[in-house]
């Protein structure tokens, strides 16, 4: 992959021209990207891309790279067998969860919100290299601070989730991410509490509210939903390892919404 980067071809090409000698300048600039991976530098910062359920994303550094594990939380909104009008992301990072929901939903507009300008920035920039800029609109904002008036028929969030005592211990290449995206504070569960009482706010009746959880997390967030209540039908859905992944409910009747139901029968 980065051979293939460095000569500017696909790696089908590499393997089929495995018999080419390396020009000096691509050589040197091969070796060195080569001492950089080692170091435990991730491949999708050097790269600058990452594929996210077959879009190509822009990742430069300082933006969390998006995991292949939250393609379970898109699959738990597009499968709920409901019509979107307008779907909350919280966290957004490189806009992966919101551009790929409109590109899925065509119809759907998408708020997009985020802490950093640099991830707010990334979004906007994919969200426009997909098609969807008209679509998905990008927020700079601090979820524990943001308000808003609208209702939504979603809210969506692959939030901060690993405790804060567990960052030294994770593997290199995480470490060059940014810890704003990943310290979920002192048990990983901080932004859940927060999530909750924002989609109990801005949900509509039978609006979709869908979170992903670290590994061993989704029956203490589950819980904080149910203490939390106005909120139906909560479930744990595990990804293709069998972990447990999304937990996924529905707005209750009552609370601030205008009384809309968009939940298909």
């Amino acid at each position: 992959m980065l051979l293939a980067f460095v000569l500017g071809v696909d790696r089908v090409w590499v393997l089929t021209n495995s018999y080419e000698d390396l020009q000096p300048p691509d050589r040197k600039e091969f070796v060195r990207l080569v001492k950089r991976r080692a170091s435990g530098y991730p491949l999708q910062y050097i790269t600058g891309t990452k594929e996210f359920m077959s879009f190509e994303f822009f990742v430069p550094e300082g933006v969390l790279i998006p995991r292949s594990d939250t393609e379970l939380l898109i699959e738990a909104v597009v499968e709920a067998g409901m019509q979107f009008k307008h779907i909350l992301d919280i966290g957004t990072g490189t806009g992966a969860i919101a551009v790929t929901l409109a590109k899925l939903l065509p119809g759907t507009c998408v708020t997009a919100l985020d802490i950093s300008r640099k991830a707010v920035e990334t979004a906007r920039e994919n969200a426009r290299r997909r098609g969807v800029g008209g679509r998905v609109k990008v927020l700079h904002a601090d979820l524990f601070t943001w308000k808003t008036d609208n209702s939504f028929d979603a809210v969506v969030s692959n939030p901060p989730y690993i405790p804060s005592r567990d960052l030294p211990l994770l593997q290199k290449e995480v470490k060059f991410e940014p810890r704003q995206a990943l310290d979920g504070g002192l048990d990983g569960l901080k932004f859940y509490h927060r999530l909750t009482l924002v989609a109990l706010h801005c949900l509509v009746t039978g609006g979709l509210f869908a979170v992903e959880t670290g590994d061993g997390q989704a029956e203490a967030v589950s819980g904080i939903i149910t203490a939390r209540g106005g909120f139906k039908g909560i479930e744990i859905l595990r990804d293709y390892g069998g972990r447990q992944r999304v937990v996924r409910c529905f707005r209750d009747k009552g609370g601030c919404d205008d009384g809309r139901t968009n939940r298909q029968s």
